[in-house]
C-alpha cells in the first residue's frame, strides 16, 4: 500500500468514526472519483463546476472539466497523445477582463463567451456550471 493510499484510508476512518467533513484538493482524479460525495472542479482560480462526483464523472458539463476527463489516459499504450486543450490558462490580465476565462481555449467558444463572464448557475439539481452554454455529454460523447 503506497503512502498516499495510507492517508486516505486514515482520512477516511477519521471521516466516518467522527462524523467530519473533509475537503480534498487534489489533481488525482483517481483519487477524487473513489473518495469525495461530491467535487468542485477549477479552472484559473474559480470554480467552473461542481456536482455530485458519479454525475460529474458520467457527464461533465463545463467543457474545462469535460477536455480533463478526457485527458485520462484509459489505457497504458505507448505513444498515443492524450488529448489537451490549445492555448495557455489566462494571465492576471485576462482574468480581470469580462469574459469566460476559458474563452481562448473553448472548442465551443461563441461570441457571449468573449463577450460576459458567466456566473454559476444550475442547470440541473446539485450541479453548478460556469458556462453560457454547458453540454451535458456522457463520457462517449467527450473532446
Amino acid at each position: 500500500m503506497t503512502v498516499q493510499a495510507q492517508i486516505m484510508a486514515l482520512l477516511q476512518e477519521l471521516q466516518a468514526r467522527y462524523g467530519m467533513a473533509l475537503i480534498l484538493i487534489s489533481h488525482n482524479l483517481a483519487v477524487v472519483s473513489q473518495v469525495a460525495d461530491r467535487v468542485a472542479v477549477m479552472y484559473a482560480g474559480e470554480v467552473v463546476e461542481a456536482a455530485p462526483t458519479a454525475a460529474l464523472f458520467r457527464a461533465p458539463a463545463h467543457p474545462y472539466t469535460q477536455a480533463l476527463l478526457a485527458a485520462i489516459p484509459e489505457n497504458n499504450e505507448l505513444g498515443v497523445p492524450l488529448y489537451s486543450l490549445p492555448g495557455l490558462v489566462p494571465g492576471a490580465a485576462v482574468r480581470r477582463a469580462e469574459a469566460c476565462l476559458l474563452a481562448d481555449r473553448c472548442p465551443g467558444a461563441r461570441a457571449a463567451c468573449r463577450q460576459t463572464r458567466p456566473n454559476l448557475h444550475s442547470p440541473e439539481a446539485g450541479r453548478a456550471v460556469r458556462c453560457v452554454a454547458p453540454l451535458i455529454l456522457s463520457r462517449e460523447g467527450r473532446p
